[in-house]
C-alpha cells in the first residue's frame, strides 16, 4: 500500500485524501454502500457498479524527482498529490487517469 510507507515514516498525507473519491485512491474497503444514506453515496454507488473510476492512486519510487503533472503524448494524464524524499529516493503519490 502506498499509504503504509508514509504512515510508518511519519509523513502521512491523510489530509490530502479527505476530498478524494475512495474508489480512486485505493480506499474502497473503507466504504459500505449498504449502510444508510451519506453525502456522496449516489455517485460512489454509480462508480462502484459501473466499475470505472476516473483516476487511480499510484506510488512512484524513483531516484529522480517526479514532476507535478504527468503527460503522455502531450496530454495531461495525472498529477502529483504528495512527495517525500528519503535516503536518496523520491516517494511520490500521484493520480493517473484510468
Amino acid at each position: 500500500l502506498p499509504i503504509y510507507w508514509l504512515l510508518v515514516h511519519g509523513d502521512s498525507p491523510v489530509e490530502l485524501l479527505l476530498d478524494e473519491n475512495p474508489f480512486e485512491v485505493g480506499l474502497a474497503a473503507a466504504v459500505t454502500l449498504e449502510k444508510g444514506c451519506f453525502l456522496g453515496q449516489e455517485p460512489l454507488s454509480r462508480m462502484f457498479h459501473r466499475g470505472k473510476p476516473r483516476y487511480f492512486l499510484y506510488q512512484i519510487v524513483s531516484e529522480e524527482d517526479i514532476p507535478e503533472q504527468f503527460f503522455l503524448s502531450n496530454e495531461n494524464i495525472g498529477k502529483t498529490m504528495f512527495h517525500v524524499k528519503h535516503e536518496g529516493l523520491h516517494y511520490t503519490l500521484g493520480t493517473i487517469k484510468s
